[in-house]
């Protein structure tokens, strides 16, 4: 059975490569919006850590450090986004996205640049079997100064039938990490764009919560700067970067704290066993 998605679902869930654009020349912002039937609430801040709530379900951002609790960004250290659409909200979505830029300073040698992180995308069920449901999806995109894609990552699950909707089969779906790397030249800006979306696209007979979360984190290569001195990473004003996990006071909710243990674990693996560049 065929499922018509709404247009907002539609291009921003299945057309996810529309939205990952270059940043422009400006201070690190953030859109949030979120939708529960005919009610839309919509805000564009900075790099104030934000949620934006409607009927419990939630877009949030969040930018550096904070005691504040950002739903599933709860006390990350550096730039986060995520998205929540509760079992009640039966006609809606919940839209974050996180826009910032880096610079690479020091020189003359290209800089490889280490990106690793964690995200989760839930999806419940569908029921009955067949008639559709809801979306998720997460992701980061990485672009030079000329727009080029440096790095791109995303996350992108359905409780249906892809191919009913001529869209692209789910990928990466569940929690875990992600990671890769990227040679970057000295002096160079890249523009970053974080994405989380949860919405449904169809009733359910009984209708579960829907989530979307992604936390990257930048580092010059550890074994490369051993050899190389005088690099490094500037971020905009009020934009951190900080492994996911760090936490200041804020308390993290259960999920976030199994997922942060995970994903803290398998990162730690891979620095050990990441081989030297030649």
């Amino acid at each position: 059975m065929a499922i018509d998605l709404s247009g907002s679902v539609r291009a921003i869930a299945l057309a996810i490569p529309s939205v990952l654009l270059a940043v422009e020349g400006h201070a690190a912002r953030s859109d949030l919006t979120v939708k529960n039937g005919s009610n839309i609430i919509h805000t564009d801040v900075t790099t104030a850590p934000f949620v934006l709530d409607l009927n419990g379900s939630a877009a949030t951002v969040q930018f550096a450090i904070t005691p504040l609790c950002v739903g599933l960004a709860c006390g990350v250290d550096g730039p986060a986004v995520s998205a929540a659409l509760s079992a009640a909200n039966l006609d809606g979505s919940a839209d974050a996205t996180a826009r910032y830029t880096f610079t690479v300073l020091g020189g003359p040698d290209p800089v490889p640049i280490l990106l690793s992180g964690l995200y989760s995308v839930f999806n419940p069920p569908e029921f009955p079997d067949g008639s559709g449901g809801t979306t998720a999806s997460a992701s980061v995109s990485i672009k030079d100064g000329l727009g080029a894609d440096a790095f791109v990552f995303q996350s992108v699950c359905y409780n249906y039938t892809y191919f009913l909707n001529e869209s692209s089969p789910p990928k990466n779906c569940g929690a875990s990490t992600f990671a890769g790397s990227f040679l970057a030249s000295a002096g160079s800006t890249f523009s970053v764009v974080l994405h989380a979306f949860a919405g449904r696209t169809s009733p359910d007979a009984v209708p579960g919560p829907v989530t979307a979360y992604i936390d990257p984190f930048f580092e010059i290569d550890p074994n490369w700067r051993t050899s190389h001195s005088g690099y490094a990473l500037q971020f905009e004003p009020g934009v951190g970067n900080g492994a996911p996990g760090d936490i200041l006071t804020a308390v993290p909710e259960p999920e976030t704290v199994a997922l942060m243990a995970a994903g803290l674990a398998a990162l730690m693996v891979r620095r050990r066993t990441r081989p030297r560049p030649v």
